[in-house]
């Protein structure tokens, strides 16, 4: 499997009840599990620093607003650091670590509430709306978009590929 650092972070999560370090293992466990799948199937080998933040809805809603202007909460944000073109590092915008070598891909912040509700609105398990908002995430550091039709396509049938075995979509 690939080796990359794995930054696992929550915040502000004490109003949902998932401070507790069960919770945090599971989903620590099913984010590498699905990043692990990605990273192989598209061949992104080297080694990797991304982070996962976890956060509530009011964070996600103050994130967002910073960042894309947009004053409303979402699933999941993506914060790309090294630059990619559909899985392909574009070697002149990569960014290493100085201390590991490793490349410092970026960060995903997923909401939690978000994601419980898409789950129950969805008729699915967490664990499978987990695996596709980190997914999701993921694929967007690595200059995955859906801003058109064409690229909606591909990036919906690579997520489909990747985690379509585990978990109809």
């Amino acid at each position: 499997m690939n080796k990359y650092s794995f930054i696992f972070r929550t915040a502000n999560l004490s109003s949902i009840n998932c401070k507790n370090q069960n919770a945090k293992m599971t989903f620590r466990r099913l984010v590498k599990k699905t990043f692990d799948q990605a990273l192989l199937h598209i061949g992104i080998l080297q080694q990797i620093d991304v982070a996962i933040i976890f956060v509530d809805d009011e964070e996600m809603k103050t994130i967002n607003c910073e960042h894309r202007s947009i004053n409303k909460t979402t699933d999941v944000l993506s914060f790309p650091i090294s630059g990619f073109s559909n899985g392909t590092l574009l070697e002149e915008n990569a960014d290493y670590d100085p201390e590991t070598g490793h490349l410092i891909i970026g960060d995903v912040v997923i909401s939690l509430p978000k994601a419980i509700a898409q789950a129950k609105s969805y008729k699915h398990s967490i664990e499978r709306e987990i695996s596709f908002l980190a997914l999701h995430g993921l694929l967007h550091l690595i200059g995955y978009d859906h801003e058109n039709d064409s690229d909606e396509k591909k990036m919906f049938e690579l997520q489909k590929e990747i985690i379509g075995g585990r978990y109809e979509l």
